[in-house]
């Protein structure tokens, strides 16, 4: 009975890790499919699509490309079930071929818009979202990104000495990031709680993180480009705060599609001095952040897994 009992352990130990053992090749066929690998970030597993391959610049000023083409897809669920979404920067000579090859592949695209303004080449970023297999969903997004210049595997951001003011950005802004040269990024969660999308339970990290870069040019001078994910009631204060702050809104619209609570992203860009270009943006956090409540799963809503 004891060896009888013992296999048994053995057995269900020996499913489970085969069973988790497929769920990870699954993912890695995704990287493998889409020619990048990817980075799991908490719930998601998040594969990187810059455009390291176009020289974006404002003003005479070349932009780093965390503030003009960082794009990105992220997926999450189970590799049979499974929910893409994210961010792709194209071209306008790319953008047509773009968004037949996402439609003729199963997948959709939930907004397209600029972000920058007055930038040499122009943008175009494109909002992609889709649900099922993950390798099919992989495989249609694969034919797409084949339409546009996008380089794959990415090309590597070489890394820098910091010179930009970490230290006061942070401080002001309550939140901590990352910084490469010049350049500081911070992701943050300023709508509570997860997003439901038909069912289907996504955390705020990926289905509503705010993003904020600056570029430091000078000690008088940084630009800024990023976007903050509110609820619709947050919209209006979250607005005012930018424009009167000396921010341009360059544009606003819904992240997702059926999405509970529905998440509204106002996209942003600036050009002044850093201590008003950072003020603006505090008081942008401040607004999102006011009024903003944790939603309750409904009866089908489900838990990540």
């Amino acid at each position: 009975m004891r060896r009888i009992a013992l296999l048994a352990v053995l057995l269900a130990v020996g499913l489970r890790v085969g069973a988790q053992s497929a769920r990870i090749s699954a993912w890695d066929s995704v990287g493998r499919i889409l020619h990048v690998d990817g980075e799991v970030r908490g719930d998601y597993v998040r594969h990187a699509l810059p455009r390291r391959d176009v020289a974006v610049s404002v003003a005479g000023v070349r932009l780093a490309t965390a503030l003009s083409g960082d794009g990105w897809v992220g997926l999450h669920g189970t590799p049979d079930r499974a929910t893409l979404l994210g961010d792709v920067v194209v071209l306008p000579s790319e953008l047509s071929a773009f968004e037949r090859a996402l439609l003729a592949g199963g997948l959709a695209f939930t907004s397209v818009h600029s972000r920058l303004v007055g930038e040499t080449p122009h943008l175009v970023y494109v909002h992609v979202l889709g649900r099922g297999a993950a390798t099919t969903l992989a495989a249609g997004l694969d034919r797409a990104l084949a339409s546009t210049g996008i380089v794959r595997p990415p090309i590597p951001e070489p890394s820098r000495r910091v010179t930009a003011d970490t230290a006061t950005v942070f401080r002001v802004l309550g939140e901590r990031g990352a910084a490469n040269g010049d350049v500081v990024s911070i992701v943050t969660e300023l709508l509570p709680g997860h997003v439901i999308v038909r069912g289907d339970t996504l955390s705020a990290a990926l289905a509503s993180s705010s993003v904020f870069n600056l570029q430091f040019l000078s000690a008088g001078r940084v630009l800024v480009v990023g976007d903050v994910m509110a609820g619709e009631r947050q919209l209006e204060p979250v607005i005012r705060a930018l424009v009167q702050g000396g921010l341009t809104v360059t544009a606003v619209h819904l992240q997702l599609a059926e999405d509970i609570p529905r998440v509204v992203s106002t996209h942003f860009f600036g050009d002044g001095p850093p201590d008003a270009m950072l003020a603006a943006l505090r008081a942008a956090m401040d607004a999102a952040r006011t009024g903003a409540r944790r939603p309750s799963l409904s009866p089908q809503g489900r838990r990540p897994r």
